[in-house]
């Protein structure tokens, strides 16, 4: 798992924040998206061999406002399709932390799908991961628009 830092912002001074992300040549190639105050994004991670097939990526889940870990667990990391504080992790310094992204299992993450509290994350193993979220609010959309068509 990762667990990001959680530092403030001053946005009098800087246009946003950023994240370095550690393996090299690891890049974000897919479009985020913005669930309750979370933005979900994936990353790619290609073969070392320049003409291998394959690679690996990350699942990604940080606070909009900083790029910080959130507040609440995000991801089922147990495998009891519960996300709650049983899903904390221990950091680098041996603190329980909230992970701000997990591994994907089905080789290099295409852009994810959500419906309700489930990501749905295309992989280039030809399998579709299903992960249960939590985005730290309501995250029932109900009914997100509609069109009456008249014959």
């Amino acid at each position: 798992v990762r667990v990001p830092t959680d530092n403030s912002v001053n946005y009098n001074y800087k246009y946003g924040w950023h994240i370095d992300l550690p393996t090299s040549r690891e890049s974000v190639v897919t479009n985020a998206k913005v669930r309750g105050s979370l933005v979900f994004f994936n990353t790619l991670i290609p073969n070392s061999q320049p003409c291998s097939f394959g690679g690996a990526g990350w699942l990604m889940s940080v606070k909009q406002v900083n790029g910080g870990p959130p507040d609440t667990p995000a991801f089922d990391l147990n495998g009891d399709y519960v996300v709650d504080d049983s899903d904390k992790v221990t950091d680098s310094s041996g603190n329980t932390a909230i992970a701000g992204g997990h591994s994907f299992s089905q080789g290099i993450p295409a852009e994810s799908n959500f419906l309700g509290d489930h990501q749905y994350t295309p992989g280039s193993s030809g399998q579709i991961q299903h992960d249960v979220i939590n985005v730290g609010e309501s995250s029932n959309t109900g009914r997100l628009s509609w069109r009456q068509l008249e014959f």
